[in-house]
């Protein structure tokens, strides 16, 4: 399995209007290569998280449309994004089903709806939602690259909130490792994820 792919191919393909080929190139390069799941990281800065729903929620269908079609006996195209909100950090997800959620909830908009055409829609406003989410829709998020970049303060900055105690860390390989997690990290080294 390999994950973190922004490829963008919803929004600069599928949302732009542009021809859809039968199979896009990036479904073929993770074949030649052998990489039998690929998990998506998805509306990197070019979609709209936040909404509103009529922009959003066609996007996060598009993007599960997409996974679903591509997916064969050779490859699972696993539909994911990079929110890097609520938590602090650059952080993805993944959710054993999809679930359609809009990264803001604005007014009186109810955290959870049913909507015609999409099922359960969840609108989330604060990390306690987001945690919420998680866990009501059963969902797994870590740190997209511990350390560096956006997440330099991750995964300690979570260890060391009280909100997010709760969460378990996980060790992921190619990732060098804070002392702290050293007893949890494999011989290739750390990764974290949190397994709420």
């Amino acid at each position: 399995m390999s994950s973190h792919f922004h490829n963008e191919f919803v929004m600069k393909v599928m949302m732009a209007g542009k021809p859809v080929p039968e199979r896009p190139e990036f479904v073929d390069v993770f074949k030649r290569l052998g990489v039998d799941i690929v998990h998506l990281a998805e509306f990197h800065y070019t979609a709209d998280p936040k909404g509103p729903d009529d922009k959003r929620l066609p996007q996060l269908k598009a993007l599960f449309e997409l996974c679903e079609k591509q997916s064969d006996g050779k490859l699972l195209l696993l539909p994911g994004e990079e929110p890097n909100e609520f938590f602090g950090g650059h952080w993805l997800n993944i959710f054993p089903r999809p679930v359609y959620w809009v990264m803001s909830r604005p007014g009186q908009t109810p955290y959870v709806e049913d909507r015609p055409g999409y099922g359960k829609v969840y609108h989330v406003g604060n990390k306690q939602e987001m945690l919420q989410l998680l866990q009501d829709e059963k969902g797994l998020a870590w740190t997209a690259h511990p350390r560096t970049k956006g997440s330099v303060n991750t995964p300690i900055s979570i260890t060391t909130n009280h909100f997010l105690s709760r969460i378990v860390l996980w060790a992921q390989p190619g990732k060098r490792c804070p002392q702290i997690f050293r007893s949890r990290a494999s011989a290739n080294g750390c990764w974290t994820s949190w397994m709420i």
